[in-house]
């Protein structure tokens, strides 16, 4: 049962955020403490916040199925980390000298 929700949350955060809003609403505050839940929830929060350190971090330690389904976009997340970090690079290094 629990994988079930697990696959709903991950598959959401590779499709719609009005679905993932959705399907965590319908999640009971026992079933938010579940392992794998848990570890879904905190993958969402450091997606839609732009947390790469976390998402990473989440991506190497996976619970049960998490690793799975994570692979279907952490590429998309990674190329989405480095452009901004590249975006960063440059704007620094093109600002004049004081």
């Amino acid at each position: 049962m629990g994988d079930v929700k697990i696959s709903r949350v991950q598959h959401a955060n590779t499709c719609r955020q009005l679905e993932l809003g959705r399907a965590i609403a319908r999640l009971s505050s026992s079933q938010k403490k579940d392992p794998g839940i848990h570890h879904a929830l905190a993958v969402h929060t450091a997606v839609t916040t732009g947390n790469y350190h976390k998402l990473f971090q989440l991506f190497v330690k996976p619970v049960n199925l998490n690793a799975d389904l994570m692979d279907h976009f952490v590429e998309r997340e990674r190329v989405a980390a480095l452009a901004k970090i590249s975006k960063s690079y440059v704007a620094r290094s093109l600002e004049p000298a004081d």
